[in-house]
């Protein structure tokens, strides 16, 4: 059973005044476990040590980066990534070359460089963008929707992401 402390109780416990917390809460600085907030946490912590060990630093500098977002943007972020994600799932019966779709994973890749941490970089990430569609299609946990996999959903991500590649 998880114990709650007031903030009073926990500023005592982490050494730092209540002050600090309330600036800390304000400012959105986080611990990791955090940016995995509603995973269930063996999936979240698993994620995060497979992630560290495949792409290391670049990972890395993806998770300081939404450490360092207020809450706020960090959650207005969040938002963006879900409603890109369901927009898509209710087109996977498009075409992938369609306009609908080809905007929708063109806005997709944008929130996804924000997410990397490079939402202004002049580097070209499509290759890397092209992986991401290829995770989706080898680990089904990243296209479980309410605990179900979705494998035509995994496809059409690949697919749509690989022909946005190619294209643009």
């Amino acid at each position: 059973m998880m114990k709650y402390y007031t903030v009073k109780e926990l500023s005592k416990l982490a050494g730092v005044s209540i002050k600090t917390l309330h600036l800390y809460d304000e400012l959105g600085q986080m611990a990791h476990e955090e940016i995995y907030e509603g995973l269930p946490k063996e999936f979240g912590s698993t994620y995060r040590n497979e992630s560290i060990q495949n792409w290391g630093n670049d990972f890395n500098k993806s998770e300081n980066y939404l450490k360092k977002l207020s809450k706020k943007n960090r959650e207005e972020l969040f938002h963006k990534m879900k409603t890109s994600w369901s927009l898509l799932f209710n087109l996977k019966e498009e075409k992938i070359d369609s306009k609908k779709v080809q905007e929708e994973i063109g806005n997709f890749f944008q929130i996804i460089k924000e997410i990397w941490g490079k939402k202004d970089s002049k580097d070209d990430l499509k290759n890397q963008f092209k992986g991401l569609g290829e995770l989706y299609t080898l680990d089904e946990r990243y296209t479980l929707i309410e605990g179900k996999a979705y494998p035509e959903f995994a496809r059409f991500m690949k697919d749509s992401i690989d022909y946005f590649v190619r294209k643009n």
